[in-house]
């Protein structure tokens, strides 16, 4: 009987094993994203991780992957929302949970991990060497060079902080110390923000369109935890701030933003909480100002040129900090992050009033404020159109050879014409070193400026290609970036630029229409600049 009894154990304790594999076969297989195969182009996975600041700094490194060959890139993140918002409106890019990745990384040509360094989880390398080269040396050369490049500290905050002051000596900050030892580009912090129709009809569905306000948040992400983040400016000083405003200001509103389980603050005018990103987007991008802590809502506002009163304490202004902001520490105590565990929640020196962040004055906040609204108030409107009602003949030369333009990728030549004259003349009579086109798609003139050594940034959507070709979309890219053109992705009414960079702005298609296409072109141009609409 003992014999039996065991025998018996022994078959019990197999069958249930074999069942476990079996389910967790099952689990891995549909907690997975099936690929299937393609030829043509690249299939890459990037798992950002962080919250909405850090999917905002990771998109300027997705972008920049579509310059090193033919590609579609799967995202996968921890906050869905946060992802849908910043990476699904790219082109070919998909968003899923960041819970699926482990299973389907090794199906990758290229997956990555992307925090404060960029880490190669899984690479095909005959494929990747077949399709671009180029990216295949900078994936080999961050493996070979891994050992220098990666601090082996178990401990992230300690990490952290030690790759910081690193990242500080060499005057690279939390966008360019992804370039991984120069290995990528990422030539500044300027990542593109999509805006959508239903954002912008739920924002006008507030009575903000059309009024003045300031924006401002109370709150940061709470980490899993239940207590406020350290680096959150006192919600007393907060609304001082806001009876300051009210008594110089009548006519300004206030709105809070933040998430649903922020504390409303007394005094402000609107509580926008836990609205959706879309409608968040257009709220911040018709603030006149942004008033909030070191996070994401911070990088959102920036990215859709809205200046920011940004109140820094534990976390670095070096690494985390705009320039085009107006950043506020207090100098006698800041920039604590990493030391010790708790660092985000409590104060290292036990102070029950972080000095960090009470020593900053709702005073000196309002001070600032006051200087911004005086410069930002109105100030687009006081640029005019001023087409050219003469335009004289322009002759188009595409020249050929190696290097040259090849006019088989572009489209439009005898489209836009008479723009094209407007155009001309606008180069013969004023003073033009840089031009900004706005969705030209796949037009000519951007490369014949470029050839002719004009400073030329594209902002654009998709370029034309939607979201169906990457060959072609890469190729159009490549060629034109050999022309010496700046290729960018954004929403026409969003161009991720600082104000005042332009002398001539070119608006194409449908975009000219639209009165926040036309209020984000003048706010591009310098005080002398001119921008010129493209016929139908």
């Amino acid at each position: 009987m003992g014999k039996l009894r065991t025998a018996a154990m022994l078959v019990h304790d197999y069958l249930k094993y074999r069942a476990g594999q079996q389910e967790k076969g099952l689990q891995q297989k549909y907690n997975m994203v099936e690929l299937g195969k393609m030829e043509s182009c690249l299939q890459i996975a990037v798992r950002p991780t962080g919250g909405l600041g850090d999917y905002i700094i990771s998109a300027k490194f997705t972008d920049e992957l579509y310059q090193y060959g033919p590609c579609r890139i799967d995202v996968y993140c921890e906050k869905m929302e946060f992802g849908e918002a910043i990476y699904s409106p790219r082109p070919f890019i998909r968003v899923f949970p960041a819970s699926m990745y482990e299973n389907s990384a090794w199906q990758y040509d290229l997956a990555m991990t992307v925090e404060h360094f960029v880490h190669i989880n899984f690479y095909n390398a005959k494929k990747l060497f077949d399709l671009s080269p180029e990216l295949f040396r900078i994936v080999e050369e961050i493996r070979e060079a891994w050992d220098s490049l990666y601090l082996p500290v178990s401990r992230q905050c300690y990490r952290e902080m030690v790759h910081f002051r690193q990242m500080e000596l060499l005057g690279l900050d939390r966008y360019t110390e992804l370039r991984m030892g120069e290995r990528f580009k990422i030539c500044d912090k300027w990542s593109g923000i999509y805006l959508t129709k239903e954002g912008e009809r739920h924002f006008k569905d507030l009575k903000l369109d059309g009024t003045e306000y300031v924006t401002c948040n109370y709150g940061a992400d709470s980490m899993g935890k239940r207590r406020m983040q350290l680096k959150v400016w006192p919600r007393a000083y907060y609304e001082k701030l806001i009876e300051k405003i009210h008594a110089e200001y009548s006519w300004l509103r206030v709105v809070q933003t933040g998430g649903p389980k922020a504390e409303r603050l007394q005094g402000a005018d609107i509580c926008v909480l836990g609205a959706d990103l879309e409608t968040v987007k257009w709220i911040l991008k018709g603030s006149l100002c942004h008033i909030d802590c070191e996070g994401g809502l911070v990088h959102m506002a920036t990215q859709l040129a809205t200046h920011c009163i940004v109140l820094f304490g534990p976390t670095p202004l070096a690494m985390y900090g705009y320039e085009q902001n107006t950043n506020l520490v207090n100098p006698q105590c800041n920039n604590c992050m990493g030391i010790y565990d708790q660092w985000a929640f409590s104060c290292f020196r036990g102070e029950m009033f972080p000095p960090c962040m009470y020593g900053i004055t709702p005073e000196e906040v309002f001070e600032k404020l006051r200087g911004i609204l005086n410069r930002e108030r109105g100030g687009w409107t006081e640029y005019m159109y001023r087409p050219d009602e003469r335009p004289e003949a322009m002759e188009i030369t595409v020249r050929s050879g190696p290097g040259r333009l090849n006019r088989a990728i572009f489209h439009g030549l005898e489209k836009y014409k008479t723009f094209y004259q407007r155009v001309d003349r606008a180069l013969q009579c004023f003073s033009v070193r840089t031009v900004i086109a706005i969705s030209p798609e796949r037009d000519i003139l951007p490369a014949l400026l470029a050839e002719q050594n004009y400073e030329v940034l594209c902002y654009d959507e998709n370029y034309g290609f939607g979201n169906k070709e990457p060959p072609e979309f890469y190729t159009f890219i490549r060629r034109g970036t050999r022309l010496g053109i700046d290729y960018r992705l954004s929403s026409p009414a969003a161009i991720p630029r600082e104000s005042a960079s332009a002398d001539l702005v070119l608006l194409y298609g449908h975009t000219a229409s639209e009165k926040y296409v036309i209020r984000e072109t003048v706010r591009l141009l310098r005080q002398d600049g001119h921008y010129i609409l493209a016929d139908e």
